[in-house]
């Protein structure tokens, strides 16, 4: 078998509010990871609609398209190009109710971590977004946390920029 198939490199959840401040702990890990291959998924609760004719427009991928804004898309592309181990960085929502859907969920996309940003507080990006703690928590995922160093940690607001999330980096 030629090079590395994408089923096998290590799949990592992230729980994210699709703001520029949640991307802080993800810079952290990814600072202290091995530089092993990864499969990155920032990854949202969102709880799909109820009703039938509002299920028929529905797609995950369009919710989480509404929910990440330019920023959030250029800190993702910015932690891309800097990280070269990252071999695919995609960001969606889990639209499910049980444990058990979750499990399908994380196995779906061959996750096998979980990584929680210590000290953040998400934003809360409307009535339909749920933290996805009490999945991870519950699931046979690894877990790991991150203690990112205080002026990392921001408020989640929209307001945060790529200067925050770098803010030491080196000129090209």
């Amino acid at each position: 078998m030629k090079g590395t198939s994408e089923n096998y490199l290590h799949g990592v959840l992230y729980p994210t509010d699709f703001t520029t401040g949640s991307l802080a702990g993800l810079r952290t890990y990814l600072e202290r990871h091995d530089g092993s291959a990864l499969r990155l998924f920032l990854v949202q609760g969102y709880a799909a609609p109820d009703s039938i004719s509002e299920l028929l427009f529905f797609s995950p991928a369009s919710v989480a398209h509404q929910l990440a804004d330019e920023k959030f898309l250029e800190g993702c592309a910015v932690l891309r190009n800097r990280f070269a181990f990252i071999a695919s960085l995609g960001h969606t929502v889990f639209t499910g109710k049980t444990q058990s859907a979750f499990d399908s969920f994380a196995e779906g996309y061959g996750i096998r971590e979980a990584v929680f940003l210590h000290g953040y507080a998400p934003k809360n990006r409307g009535p339909r977004c749920f933290d996805l703690g009490r999945y991870i928590q519950d699931s046979r995922l690894m877990v790991t946390q991150i203690n990112a160093p205080h002026e990392r940690v921001f408020s989640g607001r929209r307001s945060s920029t790529l200067a925050e999330l770098f803010p030491h980096s080196p000129g090209r």
